[in-house]
């Protein structure tokens, strides 16, 4: 399990940013733990923290900050930071614009606390890319797009995004991205999950 040395929450609300600060604390026992309410004050608070962020976890809509610009900014400041974005603003767009920016992983507020620190954990690890709250849709009510459908077909024979990519005509990056997705809309946490729910809820492929 890898442990960030130092971590920046940045949240402009106050009750959430408490809540979430003691959350953190408890997973991250021994982390430098520092906070900010705008994306400014958190470049700020990231120069004065000792040891540099290892890990930044960050409102997407906050004062100040845009994904398009806001996290290649960190990631230019601290590329071996991992930037974990953590919103309410759970829409397929939002979190395929969060990580074309290049953010190492998306959580949805609507995810319990004590979930959120384990996913969050989960991708200082490099294990998953996006948790939100399992899908309220049945199997049967789910419809995947042609393209996720192919990815999943893919998925089911063992292969990795770079196979997946070269197999589709697509970058890793951008496999990646849908594999992502499939976690997203199946409600799971791995490569292995979703394809363990699509069988069970036998989705077309």
């Amino acid at each position: 399990m890898t442990q960030p040395d130092s971590i920046l929450l940045v949240d402009d609300h106050p009750v959430f940013r408490l809540g979430m600060r003691h959350v953190l604390a408890h997973r991250f026992s021994r982390a430098a733990l520092a906070e900010a309410g705008t994306f400014d004050e958190a470049l700020l608070q990231a120069q004065a923290l000792r040891p540099a962020p290892a890990l930044f976890v960050l409102d997407l809509m906050l004062p100040g900050f845009t994904p398009d610009t806001g996290i290649p900014l960190l990631r230019g400041l601290y590329p071996r930071a991992v930037i974990v974005v953590l919103s309410m603003a759970e829409a397929a767009a939002h979190i395929e614009q969060v990580m074309q920016a290049g953010a190492d992983g998306f959580v949805g507020k609507s995810v319990p606390p004590d979930e959120i620190a384990v996913a969050i954990e989960s991708i200082c690890d490099g294990e998953i890319l996006v948790r939100t709250a399992p899908s309220l849709l049945g199997g049967e009510a789910l419809a995947l797009s042609p393209r996720q459908r192919e990815v999943l077909a893919l998925l089911e024979q063992g292969k990795s995004n770079k196979e997946i990519g070269a197999r589709l005509g697509i970058s890793p990056l951008t496999a990646r991205m849908h594999v992502s997705a499939l976690m997203r809309v199946l409600g799971v946490d791995s490569r292995t999950a979703v394809v363990a729910r699509a069988s069970r809820w036998h989705l077309p492929r």
